[in-house]
């Protein structure tokens, strides 16, 4: 039964991923030891067969400073329609790889088909592949609510 529901669990975070088009993401500014700024942002992403989590920034923007700094975030999908939600803490890489970019780019030309198509192939734009190693879902949306927690590592 255990098993079962816990493979319940996962079916609903993966519809989550790709049903949903939107996360907001969370990294923290480490100005010094005593100066920490945390910055939300909300943007698209897309994920793989592999269900990591693939989102796109400016090389200017304050999420790519905080990311150098500290490659831990945080991140919170929630679909309005079911009012499922995924709460996940992940670590990042920057994609270098052109052939992965490419692929990524695909995903998301195949997600959101009214893409701009130069803001996508912006010279100044990076890609981040999110793993993550932590994952609490919601899936009941009434109350009491139904939490659990579906990756711990």
């Amino acid at each position: 039964m255990k098993s079962n529901q816990t493979n319940s669990h996962l079916k609903t975070y993966q519809k989550l991923l790709k049903t949903t088009k939107y996360l907001n993401l969370a990294t923290v500014n480490l100005k010094s030891k005593d100066q920490i700024e945390p910055q939300v942002a909300t943007m698209q992403f897309v994920v793989d067969k592999d269900n990591n989590i693939y989102f796109k920034s400016f090389n200017s923007s304050r999420k790519k400073h905080n990311l150098k700094q500290n490659k831990k975030i945080g991140i919170d999908i929630h679909n309005q329609t079911t009012n499922e939600y995924a709460q996940i803490q992940a670590n990042t890489i920057l994609i270098n790889n052109q052939k992965q970019i490419t692929k990524i780019k695909s995903f998301f030309k195949e997600k959101f088909p009214n893409i701009n198509l130069d803001y996508l192939n912006h010279k100044d734009i990076e890609f981040f592949q999110a793993t993550p190693y932590w994952i609490r879902l919601r899936k009941k949306a009434t109350f009491p609510f139904e939490f659990k927690i579906i990756l711990e590592k």
